[in-house]
């Protein structure tokens, strides 16, 4: 298996490891794929002169088909459980002991700081290093919001700025809560109760026009409100120049069992509840994603879901951002 992708799998081989009860061995070879003597295109994989190349060796193993199975049956469920394999090897060497920083920051190096990390309608595109500089730059003045490991309050919509805000808490080493700005005043109170979260991030602009005036006020009672607009008008030329600097790591060290993220459910059952992923269970659950859909380099992926919800967060934004998409 070349890569991050599947090498295309027939039926055929796996009927053939069946009918011979050979075992199957799981190879995963990273890097080679990036050699200027690559076969890709420039669109396909970044080329460069010795990349890092890792050849992980897994315990053999046997095709698990149910019994009972003939003929064309059988046949397609070999072809399934050799695709089974593969892709358990692609989550099992996906490496998950890492913080979301971390992990952003290594696609970076490997996919290139120019290319094209993120665009929306509103800013446009966002190169990963512009991404990760605004990230730092912002995580300096996100710091004295609330202690290291707490919880800050992110009530924005989906865009470039949003996601830039998300790293930005990451790297300072505080933990975003995803605030569901659709659940009524009520419930995102009830939301920053749970996560204790004393400080809201939020935009004058994106409040008016969403309409999100009485959130706001039923909010001050339970938290501080901090508007970006305030924020980037206190970022000196300073800042910008340290944060050229300090892209390069998180600015805070976290663990990777650390929390990373605070999600809430709809609260269509009661109050909402808060769900604390940590940087594994996320990189984890991209890794498990990865190890099913066909994508690659040439892809774009559209997120359709705000990123305050589970799956819009974890495979709509931080599944691209790790992969190169």
């Amino acid at each position: 298996m070349p890569g991050a992708s599947l090498m295309k799998v027939y039926d055929g081989a796996g009927l053939i490891a069946d009918k011979s009860n050979a075992f199957i061995l799981p190879v995963r070879i990273d890097g080679l794929l990036a050699t200027p003597f690559s076969r890709l295109s420039d669109q396909q994989v970044r080329r460069r002169w010795f990349p890092k190349v890792v050849v992980t060796i897994q315990e053999p193993v046997k095709l698990a088909i149910p019994k009972g199975l003939t003929g064309k049956p059988r046949r397609i469920a070999a072809g399934a459980a050799l695709y089974t394999v593969m892709s358990d090897l692609i989550y099992q060497t996906t490496p998950t002991d890492r913080t979301l920083m971390e992990a952003v920051i290594a696609a970076a190096h490997e996919q290139g700081l120019s290319r094209i990390a993120l665009e929306d309608p509103l800013t446009g595109e966002l190169s990963y290093k512009k991404l990760l500089i605004s990230a730092a730059v912002l995580g300096k003045r996100i710091m004295p919001l609330a202690p290291e490991g707490k919880a800050i309050g992110i009530l924005l919509p989906s865009t470039n700025v949003t996601a830039t805000v998300i790293l930005a808490t990451i790297t300072a080493g505080r933990v975003p809560a995803l605030l569901n700005f659709s659940a009524g005043p009520e419930n995102i109170k009830s939301a920053c109760r749970t996560a204790v979260v004393g400080t809201v991030l939020t935009s004058r602009k994106f409040i008016l026009e969403a309409r999100l005036a009485g959130a706001i006020t039923a909010l001050t009672d339970v938290a501080q409100i901090v508007y970006l607009e305030d924020i980037k008008s206190a970022i000196s030329k300073w800042d910008k120049a340290v944060g050229l600097i300090e892209w390069k790591h998180p600015l805070v060290q976290r663990n990777h069992s650390d929390p990373a993220v605070i999600l809430f459910t709809s609260g269509s059952e009661g109050t909402p509840k808060g769900v604390v992923l940590s940087h594994k269970n996320v990189l984890t659950n991209t890794a498990q994603a990865a190890a099913r859909i066909d994508f690659g380099r040439t892809d774009i992926a559209f997120n359709v879901l705000p990123l305050f919800h589970s799956f819009g967060f974890t495979v709509g934004l931080i599944l691209p951002l790790v992969s190169g998409l």
